[in-house]
């Protein structure tokens, strides 16, 4: 009764739900096929049968029906290529091109190249290339071919057995470091296939090469890590310690830690040597050091690094006491870097705003700078020899060589900038040469009222100062030959001088004759410009000298010249004139002594002219003029005026002249034979006047 209750239930409720029962199926199935009538949104499937397959619905299995072909389309190269191309952000509408595409096929495609090389350059454009970039991009894709015995044609078919592809991230020393050390490496180490005989070799060599592979990576950032190997010690110390081809790779592995360490140690020493380092530098190398030499002595607690040793010395090697002894010193030397670093970072902020300050700037700064120098000096237990304190100060010299460089620009000064160089220059000496004098009265105050000695060692601070001051003596001295030899002024010459006379033409030629070897001359030394703010590089002496000595042909030249010029003069006020374009150059000594043999001839040809004048009023007071034909008053009077006018003219054109020495030529005694002399006609030009007078009556 139950089982006809439940089957009466069934029934109602598949008729509710519209479904029919069991018993009305197969008067159903007679009615199943009848015509489909599809709604608006039903969704239509079109099926295309295939042929081969037809009548496949009457088998007894799907196993029994024939299997399709799948025919695989044919892939270009270039595409399979890009599809593969991993680089941050590359889009292949933007960057992919036809050439780049038909350059790959037909050389990397064609098995005609072996590697290619894609990234993206700092334009952000593609490149392609089948050599190794000489240049580091953060990002390659790397694909190369290795051709197989079918030939060296690349296909889809045999492209990824033939080609091996991959991204480089960083510098590829990194990548092959992250490659090694978790792919490869952990893969060998996990294998015990291989005889031991062959494995136990080539673990040997492979953990020589990671050792040395860690070690120059971590070195890119001036870091030490000791390798540790990725072998599994599952027994006691003591029984691996028996292990011969164990201990041997373990001894190979600390051997190199120990010259790790011995390199750091020995670090301090290398780091003193280090030329154009500024006191920034200094502090910066201790916190380095101080992170380091923490990261070893953390490195050392791994559990990693006793092992080794417990096996080695279960072993008895003789690496394993050289090794823990300079463990020990790494754990002191920290706590030096750290002291060091401590007093060092009193400096800092000091340093920070004097490496941002001017030439102008900086001698204010100097007193504070050089006194916590001192301080240090008196109170850190490590940094406080006298070659570490010289070597301080030198770094300090350093910094202010290197702000004075920051602002002489050689572009300007080859450029004719000369004023504004001039007075760059002229700051950097002052600058040097201040540092110098605070750095003398501080340690005499400090001598004074300290019994510590101040005892650094003076010339090795400033052997560079020196020698920068003498540098930019050198550049004055270049500026000053381009407003003498180049007519530069600011960046743009001077007009051509027009000298007037027969000889004209001649003197216009041969100042452009000098003005072109000054150039050759200039040409030379631009070439040579990398040397010249370098204290260290010699090489600017010779090159230097051989400019001086080009110069002095070019003073040579310059007063023939001058006395060429001066062949053609016939007044004073022509002698001024021609003086007056050469007045530049009495900088120079050379010239400037030609220049005062002509000042001495004017001045001696304006003696001469007070003569003749005095010569005149004599022969026409005596010689029995005037004549009779001439007025007697009127033309007596205007000869006075005449001579008195020829005087004064003469004499504004030497007033005139205030570039030229003329006090030093003997000027003043003519001065008062000019007074004299104009005194004297005056009087002379009265006394017709009263004769004159005296016969209106």
């Amino acid at each position: 009764p139950t089982d006809r209750r439940n089957h009466s239930n069934t029934e109602e409720t598949a008729l509710r739900l519209g479904h029919s029962s069991p018993d009305e199926d197969v008067q159903e199935d007679e009615e199943v096929k009848k015509e489909i009538f599809l709604e608006p949104d039903d969704e239509f499937l079109g099926f295309t049968t295939n042929p081969d397959l037809e009548g496949a619905e009457y088998l007894e299995s799907i196993d029994d029906a024939p299997k399709p072909g799948i025919v695989k389309p044919s892939q270009p190269i270039s595409d399979m290529i890009r599809d593969r191309i991993y680089l941050t952000g590359f889009e292949p509408i933007k960057h992919w091109s036809e050439q780049i595409a038909q350059h790959i096929n037909d050389d990397f495609g064609s098995g005609e190249k072996l590697q290619l090389f894609i990234y993206l350059n700092r334009k952000n454009e593609l490149r392609v290339t089948f050599d190794v970039p000489m240049h580091w991009y953060s990002e390659l894709n790397y694909f190369i071919h290795i051709p197989g015995a079918e030939g060296k044609t690349l296909t889809s078919d045999n492209f990824d057995v033939r080609v091996h592809y991959g991204t480089v991230v960083g510098r590829g020393i990194e990548s092959l470091l992250r490659i090694m050390s978790t792919i490869f490496a952990p893969a060998f180490f996990a294998n015990k296939t291989w005889p031991d005989s062959i494995k136990n070799d080539f673990s040997l060599q492979l953990q020589r090469f990671m050792s040395a592979l860690t070690d120059a990576r971590w070195k890119l950032e001036n870091k030490t890590v000791l390798y540790m190997p990725t072998e599994k010690i599952e027994r006691d110390s003591e029984i691996e310690a028996k292990n011969k081809d164990l201990v041997n790779r373990f001894e190979m592995i600390v051997i190199h830690w120990t010259r790790q360490i011995k390199a750091v140690l020995n670090s301090q020493n290398t780091a003193d040597e280090v030329e154009g380092t500024g006191p920034l530098d200094e502090i910066e190398f201790w916190r380095n050091r101080c992170e380091d030499l923490t990261g070893i002595s953390k490195q050392l607690d791994k559990a990693e690094v006793k092992n080794i040793t417990d096996i080695l010395t279960a072993a008895k090697s003789s690496y394993v006491a050289a090794f823990i002894r300079l463990a020990d010193e790494i754990k002191f030397n920290t706590q030096q870097a750290q002291s060091n670093l401590q007093f060092l970072n009193t400096l800092k902020e000091m340093c920070h705003q004097l490496a941002e300050s001017t030439p102008r700037e900086i001698p204010p700064k100097l007193p504070r700078i050089i006194s916590v120098i001192r301080m240090i000096w008196v109170n850190s237990k490590h940094y406080n020899t006298k070659e570490i304190i010289t070597g301080m100060f030198r770094k300090l010299s350093n910094e202010i060589i290197n702000r004075c460089c920051s602002v002489i620009s050689l572009d300007d000064i080859f450029d004719g900038k000369v004023i504004s160089s001039s007075n760059n220059l002229r700051h950097c000496i002052t600058c040097c040469e201040e540092y110098k004098a605070i750095y003398d009265k501080l340690q005499k105050i400090h001598s004074r009222h300290s019994a510590f000695p101040w005892d650094a060692q003076k010339g090795s601070i400033f052997a560079q100062v020196d020698a920068f001051i003498q540098r930019c003596r050198d550049l004055l001295e270049i500026c000053e030959c381009q407003k003498n030899f180049g007519r530069y002024e600011e960046g743009t010459k001077t007009t051509m001088p027009i000298f007037q006379g027969a000889r004209g033409p001649e003197l216009e030629v041969l100042l452009n004759t000098i003005e072109q070897m000054f150039g050759k001359l200039m040409r030379n030394l631009y070439d040579k410009r990398t040397s010249i703010l370098d204290v260290k590089a010699t090489s600017w002496h010779d090159d230097y000298n051989r400019f001086r000595v080009g110069i002095k042909d070019l003073e040579v030249m310059m007063q023939n010249a001058i006395n060429t010029a001066f062949e053609t003069v016939t007044t004073i006020q022509q002698g001024v004139e021609i003086l007056d374009v050469f007045a530049h150059l009495q900088s120079r000594e050379a010239i400037r002594r030609t220049i005062d043999n002509k000042t001495h001839e004017l001045v001696a040809r304006f003696g001469e002219i007070l003569n003749q004048v005095k010569k005149e009023m004599t022969q026409r007071i005596y010689g029995g003029l005037p004549m009779p034909t001439e007025a007697h008053y009127a033309g007596q009077g205007l000869y006075w005026r005449f001579l008195r006018r020829r005087l004064e003219k003469t004499m504004l054109s030497l007033d005139q002249a205030f570039f030229l020495s003329l006090a030093a030529a003997g000027m003043t005694e003519h001065r008062q034979q000019y007074s004299q002399t104009l005194a004297a006609l005056e009087d002379m030009t009265r006394k017709t006047f009263l004769e004159f007078q005296s016969t209106i009556d």
